[in-house]
């Protein structure tokens, strides 16, 4: 654990919203859910039973449990409340921009969707600016004012070259591709042949989206110059309609691939041309080289390495009203060195990361206890910048990922901060994660992080269960909620946390790290010795509330278990109740009983029950679903 350098409370702030922070809570007991269908006439039925407190338990502090309660149920529905007026500031600005002029025109014309003159294979571009591979040329059909621009993948990786990638508000740019096809498109206008760099920094020409982009696998956009989806209304506020719909989306204005690859001879690092990068993709796909994107880089003094080319790259903003959603299982990632984000992004049992920097790192993690990180399912990224980055969500921005994990992170010297909406769930089977890291990282006033627990019903309307026996409630994964400062070589630098005033945390039975990400990771030590710490502002009116769910009611039927019809092996340990004996006495075989699960103890001879004593009832207690 971190100990903060400095810990400020304002007024109004409650003692035990700093508690939360310095104590990890176990996971609360779970509550019955299903029973087990029966498989045939000789195999038990067991209805669901509920574990509530023993007869004899101290009686509860009633106001204390009421005042909980209340304050739980407050922070419920201000999440869903948050949530609630995300979309609707969303749905404003997106009515506000279909109000406005026109600023890119629709199709295949001039200033909207124009692919380079003359493409090639990757094989003849000697600059690796007019790669057209693994797809056809675009087709336009529909009406001109509405038109859908049809491009065919014809291989599981394309490489487009385009020299203006805007999409008009009514426009469809859809790709037919399998789902675990890739396509990457490079926007090469204002990219210097000879350095791969822009050519006029000063004057850059960022993608503009407002249409629809549809896709069943993975598409990619990567502009130096940066990428805009929406337009600039009269309050100076970003506005968009744009619609993605894709398996899997990145945009970046970072360049494909590792920013070096080593000599032949002496290992030392040169600059990666575009030439190489493109290879690299066609030949082993996105997750190649040692990053997933990084700006264009020069050989240094000595020439034994390469350093970071100096001039600015462009931003990527998300105006408000912008709809992205992955794919169930899907990612959607944004990279640039300074991201902003007022619009609505979405991942269902996947991702969304928002990353900032002028090199990122992805690190494929499968969430098993080896993977790089067991609570993630997806792709943890890092970044490195030897300039200012950051990453921003707005007050209208809405994150979430559905039993998936979201992430907001800059580099050790990069700032983060949300001002919106961040959400995730937790099912039985797929844990939520959402992280944020930076070397400051601030909530803003009325910011919400909420992770719920999810259901996940299934087709038939029932929710997704586990067993409740302890080796399957072990393996249950909580919710986790981590801000601090980023990290590299698993070396959490010092972070400025800031939680402004009225924010909420709220994540009931989760793990909750300010200042810290990860739990194996170690401090920033000065040359003295001494551990370099973070430090933490929260601000009057913050919640941070952990507490498990309130006020979760279940029906009194589910305090039995019905076991029909016991046999042997349930009165394996009371044999006189197996057999009717000479004397006629009672037989519990063959009959229907009912025990209540809350009962339990250790006969005089040692064996220990649930429900009665003659019945051994315990295997199918635990066999008993439960929800998250």
């Amino acid at each position: 654990m971190i100990s903060f350098a400095r810990i400020s409370l304002r007024r109004g702030v409650s003692v035990a919203a700093l508690a939360t922070i310095l104590v990890q809570q176990p996971v609360l007991a779970q509550t019955a859910a299903i029973a087990r269908a029966s498989a045939g006439l000789t195999t038990p039925v067991v209805t669901p039973a509920a574990t509530l407190p023993r007869p004899n338990a101290v009686a509860p502090n009633v106001a204390g449990m009421t005042s909980a309660s209340a304050r739980a149920l407050a922070n419920q529905a201000a999440a869903t409340n948050a949530t609630s007026l995300a979309v609707q500031a969303n749905a404003a600005a997106r009515a506000t921009a279909r109000a406005l002029a026109q600023t890119v025109p629709n199709g295949l014309v001039a200033g909207g969707l124009v692919p380079v003159a003359n493409p090639v294979a990757a094989a003849l571009d000697a600059t690796g600016l007019k790669t057209w591979q693994g797809a056809s040329a675009p087709v336009q059909t529909g009406d001109a004012a509405a038109p859908t621009v049809t491009i065919t993948q014809t291989t599981q990786r394309a490489l487009l070259s385009w020299e203006s990638f805007n999409i008009g508000r009514t426009t469809t740019l859809e790709f037919k591709q399998q789902p675990d096809w890739v396509v990457v498109n490079r926007i090469v206008a204002n990219i210097d042949p000879t350095t791969g760099r822009l050519a006029d920094s000063a004057n850059l020409r960022p993608s503009q989206i407002l249409g629809t982009i549809k896709a069943a696998g993975t598409v990619v956009v990567i502009n130096q110059n940066g990428i805009m989806f929406g337009q600039i209304a009269a309050n100076g506020q970003r506005v968009g309609t744009a619609q993605i719909n894709t398996g899997s989306f990145l945009a970046s204005s970072l360049e494909l691939g590792a920013n070096s690859v080593p000599t032949a001879v002496g290992g030392n690092a040169v600059p990666s041309t575009l030439t190489q990068r493109n290879n690299s993709f066609l030949q082993s796909g996105l997750l190649a080289g040692a990053a997933l994107v990084s700006a264009i880089a020069v050989a240094n003094a000595s020439g034994t390495n390469v350093v970071e080319a100096s001039g600015p790259l462009g931003r990527v903003e998300i105006g408000a009203g912008t709809s992205i959603a992955s794919a169930a299982g899907g990612y959607v990632i944004i990279a640039a060195p300074q991201i902003v984000n007022g619009g609505q992004i979405s991942s269902t049992e996947g991702q969304v990361s928002l990353q900032s920097g002028r090199r990122v790192v992805a690190s494929a993690s499968s969430g098993a206890a080896d993977s790089i990180d067991p609570e993630i399912r997806g792709l943890v990224l890092s970044s490195s910048s030897l300039s200012p980055d950051s990453v921003v969500n707005l007050a209208t921005g809405l994150i979430s990922a559905p039993r998936g994990y979201v992430s907001l992170g800059a580099t050790e010297t990069g700032t983060v901060s949300s001002a919106g909406v961040l959400t995730a769930t937790t099912s039985v089977a797929r844990n939520g994660k959402i992280v944020l890291t930076g070397a400051a990282v601030t909530l803003g006033r009325g910011a919400t992080i909420a992770i719920t627990p999810d259901p996940n019903l299934k087709a038939d309307g029932t929710p997704e269960t586990i067993p409740q026996s302890a080796e399957s409630v072990a393996a249950f994964k909580r919710s986790v909620i981590a801000i601090g400062g980023a990290q590299a070589s698993g070396v959490v630098t010092p972070s400025q946390i800031s939680i402004g005033a009225d924010a909420l945390i709220y994540a009931p039975s989760a793990r909750v790290s300010i200042g810290a990400t990860n739990d194996s990771a170690t401090v920033s030590v000065a040359d003295d010795g001494r551990a370099i710490a973070s430090s933490l502002l929260i601000d009057a009116g913050a919640r941070i509330d952990v507490g498990g769910i309130k006020d979760f009611v279940v029906p009194a039927s589910r305090n039995s278990i019905q076991i029909t019809p016991v046999k042997r092996n349930e009165l394996r340990d009371t044999p006189n109740y197996r057999e009717t004996t000479y004397d006629g006495s009672f037989t519990l075989n063959g009959t229907t009983l009912f025990v209540d699960p809350r009962l339990s103890g250790v006969r005089s001879d040692g064996v220990a029950w649930v429900g009665s004593p003659l019945i051994e009832a315990a295997s199918y207690f635990a066999q008993i679903g439960v929800t998250a």
